[in-house]
């Protein structure tokens, strides 16, 4: 899962802008993101942000009909949590409720039980089965991270 954020700004006149966002490996499901005609790009800076689960493509498409030179500026960041970190992170909050003070070494059956109860509870947030004050729980694991 990514989080994309995109802005575009130019300077003169105003123009069409179209943005769209195509999933890798479909060739015929374009998102379209924004399409404006006479967008003022040369008063605002148009801003937006979108959610992805999958990498893909995001095109700009900036129609000039005026045909006048014109200098366009973007910017496009994207940030992605990676699925090591959630775990890491999953498996740390379980860590501290069986083990609040650091412990060197873990018994080899009680790693393997606390590693049943973090793959239960992932399994429960990826069918949706998780309530909400476990939700919260992994606020921490977020926090900074974007």
């Amino acid at each position: 899962r990514q989080t994309t954020q995109w802005s575009i700004a130019s300077e003169k006149f105003p123009c069409q802008v179209e943005l769209t966002y195509r999933t890798i490996g479909s060739y015929d499901n374009d998102k379209k993101l924004f399409t404006k005609n006479n967008a003022a790009i040369n008063k605002y800076i148009l801003r937006g942000e979108f959610e992805a689960q999958r990498d893909g493509l995001l095109t700009i498409v900036i129609g000039n009909q005026d045909l006048s030179s014109r200098t366009i500026w973007f910017q496009i960041r994207s940030s992605r949590l990676s699925i090591c970190h959630l775990f890491y992170g999953i498996f740390h909050i379980f860590y501290q409720q069986d083990y609040p003070q650091l412990v060197d070494t873990i018994n080899p059956n009680t790693l393997n039980q606390l590693l049943k109860r973090v793959f239960s509870f992932i399994d429960r947030l990826v069918n949706g089965t998780i309530s909400l004050r476990q939700m919260t729980e992994l606020k921490a694991i977020f926090c900074n991270k974007n």
